[in-house]
């Protein structure tokens, strides 16, 4: 089996139609597409041959598939993040009273993800005030956690985008400075020092698209392989004096991960 590699680069539409054409061009049995710019770039040009492709938008809306149960040409999977009602709910169940909550982000999450709308329902839904703070970097953060409005907030949440991961340690010192529970996107914000996190389990991500390839290869087609997306979820806590307030014993009984000042314990079983 021979591989060929198409650079593509990053975010770059051009590149990515570019490197769709090479690989049909170089008589490819199989596209193997890891982003959805070039997963989009193959649907658009209508690639004459089966592919597999790893998106962290939704495919449907984005136009890759028009079924996540029988997509045509293409299959793959989504890491598409649609947890942000479920990470407010378990906020709330771990610190009582909260009807202020403030929300960090980005604004390509806020477009992709309609999350102003989402936010406003949830909050009319349930009596809490939302606060959306954008930052696209370190010194938007500092600027953001730093005004009135954020020391009014009496807790935060902060979705796993693109500011959280250039960001993450500025957010975890404003975070603290402020003295006010947080809730996470990923287990690896609780390993460095976050409060709690609920996050989709991606660990699947690379093992299926591999095994997706070796189906499509063996002679299956993509139309009868439906897109998969994440099937289980973490629940991670921290606890520690730093903290200013606990999180509810009942929180973190239902927790997967558990870590202490000293170490990572199993979840009590449950």
């Amino acid at each position: 089996m021979q591989f060929l590699h198409f650079n593509a680069g990053i975010d770059d539409v051009t590149a990515a139609r570019l490197a769709v054409q090479q690989a049909v061009q170089a008589g490819a049995a199989v596209m193997v597409l890891p982003t959805g710019i070039t997963a989009l770039a193959a649907r658009r040009l209508g690639v004459p041959i089966p592919a597999v492709f790893a998106t962290y938008t939704d495919p449907m809306r984005d136009g890759i598939v028009d079924s996540m149960t029988s997509p045509h040409g293409m299959t793959g999977l989504s890491l598409a993040d649609w947890l942000d009602e479920k990470r407010l709910d378990v906020l709330r169940e771990a610190f009582d009273g909260l009807h202020r909550i403030g929300v960090l982000a980005d604004r390509e999450w806020v477009a992709l993800f309609d999350v102003e709308r989402r936010l406003a329902a949830y909050g009319q839904e349930t009596g809490v005030q939302l606060t959306l703070f954008l930052a696209q970097d370190e010194a938007d953060v500092i600027t953001q956690l730093g005004s009135p409005t954020a020391t009014r907030q009496q807790a935060w949440y902060i979705p796993p985008t693109f500011v959280s991961y250039v960001a993450e340690a500025t957010i975890r010192t404003q975070l603290q400075r402020l003295r006010r529970p947080a809730m996470f996107g990923t287990t690896e914000e609780v390993q460095a020092g976050g409060q709690m996190a609920y996050a989709q389990d991606t660990s699947f991500a690379m093992p299926t698209l591999a095994e997706m390839l070796g189906r499509v290869l063996a002679g299956e087609l993509p139309q009868h392989m439906p897109v998969e997306r994440p099937r289980r979820f973490v629940l991670a806590v921290r606890l520690g004096d730093e903290f200013a307030v606990d999180v509810a014993p009942a929180v973190v009984r239902k927790a997967d991960l558990v870590i202490t000042a000293h170490a990572a314990l199993p979840a009590v079983p449950r």
